[in-house]
């Protein structure tokens, strides 16, 4: 199995499309970054690509909640070369695999015996984040949906059950 790079950029992706707030575009320097020095992250994701480490990746970088930096790279087939397009900012991979990372998440950061996230980073993205702000009956963790006690009223689920939909009605 191929390494996977997670970047913490998804999590603010996710938690930002949840929200539903639309975001602004401002460029680099607007938001008080150096183009060129956002230009090492270009040169890494490209490198990580040609040498294999991961099909694709992409960066997001927001600053007071508008985007500063946002940039795609690789593939979403490294055999075909079929680019690689971002939907969520961030993660693309085969069902698989993301299998795989959905069940070291429910082992606490722990897939075969080998911690991969810390339990404390688990516990983190799957914990109420955002606090007493009312986003409907649930909270939202960092890239998840946190089912809270008056949101457990609606649902088979429990309190503390973490959950996201994704594209075409999938959901996990």
């Amino acid at each position: 199995m191929k390494k996977s790079l997670i970047l913490f950029v998804v999590f603010t992706s996710i938690i930002l499309q949840g929200l539903a707030q639309p975001i602004t575009n401002i460029g680099a320097e607007a938001a008080g970054f150096s183009s060129e020095r956002l230009k090492r992250i270009d040169n890494a994701m490209n490198e990580w690509v040609e040498k294999g480490w991961m099909n694709g990746g992409a960066a997001l970088i927001i600053r007071d909640g508008k985007i500063a930096y946002y940039k795609a790279a690789g593939y979403n087939d490294l055999d075909a070369k079929t680019p690689y397009y971002s939907g969520g900012a961030g993660l693309s991979s085969t069902i698989y695999d993301y299998a795989l990372f959905l069940q070291m998440l429910l082992n606490n950061g722990e897939y075969n015996g080998k911690r991969l996230l810390g339990r404390n980073t688990v516990r983190m993205m799957t914990m109420n984040q955002i606090g007493d702000l009312s986003l409907g009956d649930d909270k939202f963790g960092l890239g998840f949906q946190v089912v809270s006690e008056k949101g457990s009223g609606r649902s088979p689920a429990q309190e503390g059950t973490f959950s996201w939909g994704g594209a075409f009605a999938t959901s996990y």
